[in-house]
């Protein structure tokens, strides 16, 4: 548990990065397609087309016009390199009488002007004659006219790169994101009490794990509320059916007593008779009150906790020997099939001695003494059984049930995680209580 644990943790960290890596390479190959074949296009363009030659003369007409405006001389070196550098693209060099005096490579360096030395003109090179306040002077221009529009198409390339990878991660975070919105919608719907509605289950990270947490809440607070349902309908049963049950031995004890007070009976064998009838009244009123009460404490317990497994003929034993014990001194025949094997069952001793009262209780009532009394076992894959039937008393002797004592035994079953079954065949009564085997 504390693995899988672990690795639901990892989960949506990992698939958010390999959401990222892919991302990254998507957008990488994209700028590297786009980078190529755009630098190659520009290229190509340059080369031919006359885009340099019309950017240096345009170059070369702003530099007249502020040796114009600024009434700048050759010697003016400073306003010069000012210029220059405003530019930020372009290299010049003038020369006067052939002879080099000025080049923007180095405009500090004085050692240039003063050295007469004759400059070579190259054919391919392009030079403007360019007037200047004190004489005439010819000024080559050149510069990375084209490097702007390089920059700004690596700008796009890098923007549009990074527009994808945004895109491709906001893609992948949009299930995530929706998932969430529905985790909400969900809780929403529990939150208005339909607890019906389960939460939606997907992937294997934290989220899922936070659902399924949601869900099994849900689950529990479903079975909550259904129990104080259940506990709420059980008890307006009971209490309906109880007020009856104690109603009618309640009225006859007030009638005998009533007869006795007023002394309307013959003799004192009469009146011991309505003695003993009071007596047995106010003991079944005992007994209804007893499994009532029993019954009420049941469905009020909460969770209980249950013994270490345990071996099943260790826990039975003895209880199963005292059980015969007591039915054969009551006159009862008692036809034992009992098999114990070698598994283990978690069972509340409490509980099973409380169910195991009941139904000797219930034996001593309603069963036929004349009749055998058979007690069985009965294993499956995961589960063993204990088996009680007997035939019940005829018409003529049958003791009233009130069925309390059978809902208690139910109740204390469903507690340990077994079930009670009960059968019936014309005057046979079966009782089969379900035990789960604990590997």
């Amino acid at each position: 548990m504390d693995k899988k644990m672990k690795f639901q943790k990892r989960g949506l960290r990992r698939k958010l990065i390999q959401l990222m890596i892919f991302a990254f390479i998507i957008s990488g190959g994209l700028y590297y397609f786009l980078h190529t074949t755009v630098d190659r296009k520009l290229n190509n363009y340059f080369e031919t087309s006359d885009y340099a030659e019309k950017t240096e003369s345009k170059y070369a007409q702003k530099f007249q016009d502020y040796i114009l405006k600024n009434n700048i001389s050759t010697s003016d070196t400073g306003q010069i390199t000012k210029w220059v550098r405003d530019q930020d693209v372009v290299h010049i060099s003038i020369y006067k009488d052939s002879v080099l005096i000025y080049d923007s490579y180095y405009p500090d360096n004085d050692s240039i002007a003063e050295n007469d030395v004759e400059a070579e003109y190259y054919g391919w090179q392009a030079y403007y004659p360019m007037k200047f306040a004190d004489a005439q002077a010819d000024v080559f221009l050149d510069g990375f006219y084209d490097y702007r529009i390089f920059n700004c198409a690596t700008i796009a390339e890098i923007l549009l790169s990074c527009l994808v990878f945004i895109g491709i991660v906001m893609l992948g975070i949009k299930r995530t994101v929706d998932y969430i919105g529905k985790l909400e919608q969900e809780v929403e719907i529990l939150e208005g009490g339909q607890l019906d509605c389960p939460i939606t289950l997907k992937g294997n990270d934290e989220l899922s794990a936070l659902a399924h947490g949601l869900d099994e809440m849900r689950k529990s607070f479903k079975l909550r509320v259904e129990r104080d349902e259940k506990l709420a309908k059980a008890n307006k049963e009971l209490v309906t059916e109880m007020s009856h049950d104690l109603r009618t031995p309640l009225t006859t004890l007030l009638l005998y007593t009533q007869i006795l007070k007023s002394r309307k009976y013959h003799g004192t064998e009469q009146m011991e008779d309505y003695i003993n009838k009071i007596d047995e009244k106010a003991n079944q009123i005992k007994n209804l009150s007893d499994n009532m009460f029993e019954f009420f404490l049941i469905l009020r317990e909460e969770e209980i906790e249950l013994m270490a497994p345990q071996s099943f003929q260790d826990i039975f034993y003895d209880i199963m020997s005292e059980m015969v014990l007591s039915l054969q001194k009551r006159g009862f025949r008692v036809n034992q099939n009992i098999e114990f094997r070698e598994v283990k069952v978690e069972v509340s001793i409490d509980y099973v001695l409380r169910i195991m009262n009941n139904i000797v209780s219930n034996i001593i009532k309603y069963a036929d003494s004349r009749e055998e009394i058979v007690i069985s076992t009965m294993y499956e894959k995961e589960q063993v059984f204990l088996l009680f039937s007997n035939h019940k008393l005829k018409k003529i002797e049958k003791v009233e049930s009130t069925g309390i004592g059978i809902r208690n035994i139910k109740g204390l079953m469903d507690k340990m995680e077994g079930s009670c079954e009960v059968a019936e065949t014309g005057d046979l009564y079966r009782i089969k209580l379900q035990f789960k085997i604990v590997v």
